[in-house]
């Protein structure tokens, strides 16, 4: 559904594998992640993808909505439809870029980690 929005997406499934594909985050715009995964959470995961590219937005996939309030990231809460999710990227990859809607910005690309 991502990428029938004209976005780049990256998959992975568990936490190290996002990390390493992450690599430097040039190639990102924003992570989608669930936030209750195996090695870490996903607020640890994000904070790590931070230290490499400061500026990345995401976005948390949870029904913990307690726990995610101290990561500062939006929540999408479990369960959700499709339409919500697609609006809660734009509305991150807009407040990374102030001046676009989140549609189709060249080079938007997501990470997706979903345990």
């Amino acid at each position: 559904m991502l990428r029938r929005q004209g976005w780049k997406v990256e998959i992975a499934c568990h936490p190290a594998d996002a990390l390493e594909m992450f690599g430097d985050g040039s190639g990102f715009d924003l992570v989608v992640s669930d936030f209750v995964m195996p090695e870490m959470n996903g607020c640890e995961m994000v904070a790590a993808m931070r230290r490499r590219k400061p500026d990345l937005a995401a976005v948390f996939i949870s029904g913990y909505a307690e726990e995610i309030a101290k990561c500062h990231c939006p929540l999408l809460s479990k369960p959700f439809r499709a339409d919500d999710l697609v609006e809660h990227v734009r509305k991150g990859l807009a407040a990374i870029v102030p001046t676009c809607t989140g549609d189709r910005i060249p080079g938007n690309r997501l990470a997706l980690a979903m345990a």
